[in-house]
């Protein structure tokens, strides 16, 4: 993944109505009657009062009056039309280059060369239960409360799940769901029609590369590898379905996680038959600008990252093959991502929780998808909200909104701003631990650290954030945006 462009272009009206007739067609997603209006920014809703937003230099000109007939709104697909969905989210995948997944044959042949990369995804808090909760409910991490790694925090009531369960998907989820999800009373959580619940606690050595602690559908088991069995299991349940009626998988591999008892930060959990597979040797380590990692100091090593992501590359191959044979591919819609961003040593950094690590890998496939890059500014919390709308319906508890438009004109610019915020100074490595929060324009990062002074940073010239700049003009108007 390429580092953040800055690249910022301007909301057109026309653009607009025109990309909301092409998601129309390509998805088969029938609207009601009614105004087309801009797709509005999920965070207009989090200033305080009397605070306003930035004026024209940091974000789009405000739409128009609204008038009085009623803004459209999805209604769920027939059967027939609503595409299957498919979301593999890997567990601690950096948002690099192509250097990793270019070595993985299915991966790359789907995502990479047939797909669309969102180069400016990031998530709002990057640490695993956080970053899950807001892909699952589509809020912001202090309203959804799921601020550290507890699984009892989320109330999965009203989640991407249950809004496609309640349009008729049948749905699955298949490997970690939170973390020490084994502390659930309810190990089936609402809208799930499969809950294949891997038992991996904080990735303790139960959780090793031969065998695995599972709730299967609430009946405990043991299986060997755990990214073999979400393989298999997804084949098994893709079998099982009604082929009338379309499907949402969350596949959550453990890979690439760093295993406890490998010893470095780098070293993951790998399927016996792929440690040290030739495909992943001579990979260049990651060392951009800002690296200053110390342990590794000619760059983060990816082999054995690769190594581990192999079985997920089993995954997405057997996926394409088994829709392909029952003539379901044409109308699937696959993505690849992540539960949260790694700094892999960006600012001294090894892992999570930090601002470095915010920026996640994302790439659509599959129908309607135009391919290619997108600088679109989006965040996790819109993640859900997209994939509702291509279903045909919507998540109404959820703050962030859909994308869909980018999907079929990847030059829409997205959101002029999003939040990252991490509230509770949770688990991290690195120079520094503290609470944070930072507003991110294409054009603009802000940063403020416990209560030492923000820093801005200017993202067209420093995509890094190696050197803070002074522009208290801007400064002022993005510090107005900080909603808490």
């Amino acid at each position: 993944m390429k580092p953040p462009t800055g690249l910022r272009r301007a909301l057109h009206t026309f653009t607009v109505l025109l990309v909301e007739t092409i998601v129309v067609a390509a998805f088969a997603i029938p609207l009601t009657a009614g105004a087309a209006t801009p797709r509005p920014s999920p965070y207009s809703a989090l200033a305080p009062a009397g605070r306003l937003s930035p004026p024209s230099v940091l974000a789009p000109p405000p739409p128009p009056p609204a008038v009085s007939t009623p803004a459209p709104t999805r209604q769920p697909a027939s059967s027939s039309s609503a595409p299957n969905l498919v979301v593999i989210m890997t567990d601690d995948l950096g948002a690099i280059d192509s250097r990793i997944l270019i070595r993985l044959p299915n991966i790359n042949k789907l995502f990479l060369q047939a797909g669309l990369t969102f180069d400016e995804y990031y998530g709002e808090t990057p640490l695993c239960c956080p970053g899950r909760a807001e892909f699952l409910t589509g809020q912001h991490v202090r309203t959804n409360g799921v601020v550290r790694n507890d699984a009892r925090l989320l109330d999965p009531s009203n989640t991407v799940a249950t809004a496609l369960h309640e349009a008729g998907y049948q749905t699955a989820f298949i490997g970690k769901y939170l973390n020490h999800s084994e502390m659930l009373t309810d190990k089936t959580p609402p809208g799930w029609d499969h809950a294949a619940m891997a038992i991996y606690g904080d990735m303790t050595p139960s959780a090793s590369a031969t065998a695995s602690s599972w709730f299967i559908d609430g009946t405990p088991a043991t299986e060997g590898y755990p990214d073999r069995f979400l393989v298999d299991d997804s084949a098994q349940w893709i079998d099982s379905l009604d082929p009338s009626r379309p499907f949402f998988l969350w596949a959550t591999p453990k890979a690439p996680h760093w295993g406890p008892t490998r010893g470095e930060w780098w070293l993951p959990d790998i399927e016996a038959k792929y440690v040290d597979d030739p495909r992943c040797r001579g990979i260049e380590p990651w060392q951009p600008p800002s690296y200053s990692f110390s342990e590794a100091p000619s760059g983060w090593p990816l082999s054995a990252i690769c190594d581990s992501m192999l079985t997920v590359d089993d995954l997405v191959g057997n996926l394409v093959t088994q829709l392909t044979d029952d003539g379901r591919i044409d109308n699937t819609v696959f993505v690849l991502t992540t539960d949260n961003g790694m700094a892999w040593g960006q600012h001294g950094f090894p892992l999570k929780n930090n601002p470095y690590a915010a920026q996640m890998p994302l790439y659509f496939a599959g129908k309607g998808i135009v391919p290619g890059v997108t600088a679109a500014l989006e965040s996790n919390i819109d993640l859900g909200p997209t994939l509702a709308a291509l279903a045909g319906t919507t998540m109404p508890e959820a703050q962030g909104t859909s994308f869909a438009d980018s999907l079929v004109d990847p030059s829409l610019p997205g959101q002029p701003w999003i939040l990252e915020d991490e509230p509770t100074s949770q688990y991290t490595d690195g120079p520094w631990r503290s609470k944070w929060w930072a507003i991110r324009t294409p054009e603009w990062y802000l940063l403020e650290r416990g209560s030492l002074a923000p820093l801005l940073y200017d993202v067209t010239s420093d995509p890094w954030l190696e050197a803070p700049v002074t522009n208290a003009k801007v400064m002022s108007q993005l510090l107005a945006l900080y909603p808490y």
